[in-house]
């Protein structure tokens, strides 16, 4: 078992959209601090005295895409294992967009599945996700048969 030693956490407030966030203790001493979405907006090339600003009109799409770049990963190590268990020797690795519609169909399914065990007491959205699984996992045989 392998133990990560995670940082004392402060609260810093950002020098360039003015709010707070965390950041570890052993940085508050420094004279300026910036919260990982100015960090993004600044490599886009966003200048220091716009931040505040953009910060403002750009921050909730680079909160929103970091959020979904989250779940996919988080899907992707949910997923991949089983899929390369049982599946890996459907895989025609010379076929690049064969291989490529196998990933995103995986990746599709897992996400119905995700929002099925989002959702298990709803019986509304149960049923159009287990319509929508049933039409991935028959659109994914029959490309397999082509």
């Amino acid at each position: 078992m392998i133990i990560t030693k995670h940082p004392v956490m402060g609260k810093a407030l950002c020098t360039g959209c003015k709010e707070e966030f965390e950041c570890p203790e052993s940085m508050l001493k420094a004279g300026r601090h910036y919260c990982w979405v100015c960090c993004e907006m600044m490599e886009d090339g966003i200048e220091e005295k716009n931040l505040e600003e953009q910060r403002k009109i750009r921050g909730p799409a680079i909160e929103a895409e970091s959020l979904r770049q989250d779940i996919a990963g988080l899907l992707t190590d949910i997923s991949f294992p089983h899929l390369w268990k049982e599946e890996k020797w459907n895989f025609d690795i010379t076929d690049k967009e064969n291989a490529a519609w196998e990933a995103y169909c995986a990746g599709a399914e897992a996400m119905l599945e995700l929002l099925t065990l989002q959702n298990p007491h709803s019986e509304e959205t149960r049923a159009m996700l287990e319509k929508l699984k049933v039409g991935l996992e028959k659109a994914m045989e029959e490309k397999r048969e082509r």
